[in-house]
């Protein structure tokens, strides 16, 4: 407890315990403490010889993310008035991982190298690097800048699918995944959304994207790993997409690519994930398809 001497009256002396009623003075230097308050100091240095709080250096999150990473290559946090504070880490294996209660990994396949920058917009936290562009994490996914979120196959979107399986062994990226898987006949999973989910509308005041198959660099982009490759039927294994008129939009296997500059996709190996990307121009469409609704 701090306490103030003052000289008293006859060569006495008086100490005096001053009312600490407005809590903890966290700012990074105890001498600026106001009046009411009760200086906090972990770690200190002396720059200038004034004592200044040295933040970091002891355990803010103790609980260590898993894989191979050892070096952090970038840091961010996103705080919303009302909600937890997330913390976003970039590694050197080329993962990020985003805290709030516990460890979830965002991404995978970023650069290995290179420091991340980062600022916060609104609700929105902007990071970047000189490798791998500009990403926008808006407290659930952590996407490239122009991307639009449609579905992540987490456990909060169980009640929109059918015919899946929650896989929580092989997933890239959130909590888990999902699969489907046949015997021989054909079988599907499909997501309908609680609303008619508008494809077009950019996030805030962004430029729209494509509605129909007007040529364009738009595209549809997704993961995905199979476990058995000897019997892919590529005519039946297919992305169809269906818009509120039921017009439709189909990308058979044979029209995926591994890229956005439209490189085929190679034939997979059992196992292996692979990024997937659906020009619009390449899909196959009943009617008008308007992703727009």
């Amino acid at each position: 407890m701090a306490f103030e001497t003052q000289a008293w009256q006859e060569g006495g002396s008086k100490y005096v315990i001053p009312v600490l009623n407005k809590g903890a003075w966290t700012h990074s230097s105890a001498l600026s403490t106001p009046p009411g308050f009760a200086p906090v100091m972990t770690n200190f240095d002396l720059p200038g010889d004034i004592p200044t709080t040295m933040y970091g250096n002891s355990d803010f999150i103790a609980t260590a993310w898993t894989g191979a990473a050892t070096k952090v290559l970038g840091f961010a946090e996103r705080r919303i008035a009302g909600s937890t504070t997330a913390y976003l880490h970039f590694l050197d294996d080329g993962t990020a991982w985003v805290w709030v209660s516990s460890w979830t990994q965002l991404r995978s396949n970023l650069a290995t190298s290179g420091w991340w920058s980062w600022i916060q917009y609104g609700t929105d936290v902007f990071v970047t690097n000189t490798t791998d562009g500009v990403y926008r994490f808006d407290g659930d996914t952590l996407v490239p800048i122009g991307a639009k979120p449609i579905a992540q196959m987490e456990s909060d979107e169980a009640a929109l699918w059918a015919g899946e399986t929650a896989e929580t062994t092989n997933f890239r990226e959130g909590a888990q995944s999902m699969y489907v898987e046949s015997t021989g006949a054909q079988v599907t999973m499909t997501f309908t959304p609680a609303a008619n989910f508008n494809a077009v509308a950019g996030r805030h005041s962004a430029i729209a994207y494509e509605t129909d198959k007007s040529p364009g660099t738009d595209f549809y982009h997704f993961k995905v790993m199979f476990n058995n490759t000897g019997t892919i039927d590529t005519t039946n294994t297919r992305v169809l997409l269906t818009d509120g008129d039921g017009d439709s939009l189909n990308f058979p296997f044979t029209v995926w690519d591994s890229d956005k500059d439209g490189t085929a996709a190679v034939t997979p190996v059992a196992g292996t994930w692979y990024d997937i990307y659906l020009p619009a121009l390449d899909g196959t469409e009943t009617a008008t398809f308007n992703a727009g609704r």
